[in-house]
């Protein structure tokens, strides 16, 4: 089977390795020697933010997406971090879906921050952190804030011609700058098509074209798969442009060729 890297901090450059996985680290954070952590708007004893990190980040480097999933649900309702790993683990399920194998990284923890590695020495840095109700509430990545990065989708479908849908289910920006939207492809009565290039309209009204994205090249009648579609040097709030066709002409379908405007909401 393929296998994927989940870079966590770098989530627009995919790599591919045939290498076994790494082994996610045991060890927790240290604790300081104050007597609780002052991280962000609420204050947590030590021991309870090192239990706290040590959980978030161990699911989210075990790259698997029911223990992301799991790790949301113990984030701060609403939250950046909870934002932040329910996208990632729709990146995860998303590259599941197109045939690779995930990646699993290495957790390392210190006083101060959270380094998550996967090959080599390509790591994140996650800092800073805040907490609400003594739950984790966001972080910054390499020194960067992402509250204005990340964004979740509401369960809406944009439908086209009753035959093919769209939903967002989240769309995030990385620190480095490139946009990564999970989006699920719906079919309906009639097998669609999506062998075209995506587009995107940015906020500031310029288009740019996708790269290195995971499309599915045909969806059956009734079915429906996940896509990530990723864009360089993209902010998060436009608007995409995805083209797509029926696919059973031979069968005497009138052949539909639509091209379909699905907004990415910032929430």
């Amino acid at each position: 089977m393929k296998k994927i890297s989940l870079t966590l901090a770098v989530f627009a450059v995919v790599t591919l390795s045939a290498c076994g996985s790494a082994t996610s680290s045991n060890t927790g954070p240290t604790a300081s020697s104050s007597d609780s952590s002052m991280s962000g708007s609420n204050s947590v004893s030590d021991s309870d933010e090192s239990s706290i990190l040590k959980d978030y980040f161990d699911a989210y480097a075990s790259a698997n997406p029911d223990t992301m999933r799991s790790a949301a649900e113990n984030a701060a309702n609403g939250s950046v971090a909870q934002k932040y790993i329910t996208h990632q683990s729709n990146i995860a399920e998303a590259y599941g879906a197109s045939g690779y194998d995930r990646y699993v990284q290495d957790a390392k923890y210190s006083d101060e921050s959270v380094s998550i590695c996967g090959e080599g020495d390509d790591c994140g840095e996650y800092a800073d952190f805040s907490y609400e109700n003594s739950k984790l509430s966001s972080f910054t990545i390499d020194g960067n804030d992402i509250s204005d990065r990340i964004s979740l989708g509401d369960g809406s479908i944009v439908k086209s011609k009753e035959v093919a849908g769209f939903e967002v289910l989240s769309s995030y920006q990385t620190v480095e700058g490139s946009l990564m939207a999970v989006v699920r492809f719906h079919a309906y009565d009639r097998p669609i098509s999506f062998s075209y290039t995506a587009t995107y309209r940015k906020p500031s009204g310029q288009q740019i074209e996708d790269v290195d994205s995971y499309l599915p090249s045909r969806v059956a009648a009734d079915s429906n798969q996940l896509a990530i579609v990723i864009f360089p040097n993209s902010d998060n709030g436009g608007n995409l442009h995805l083209k797509f066709a029926t696919d059973d002409d031979e069968e005497g379908g009138e052949l539909i060729v639509e091209t379909v405007d699905v907004p990415l909401s910032q929430n």
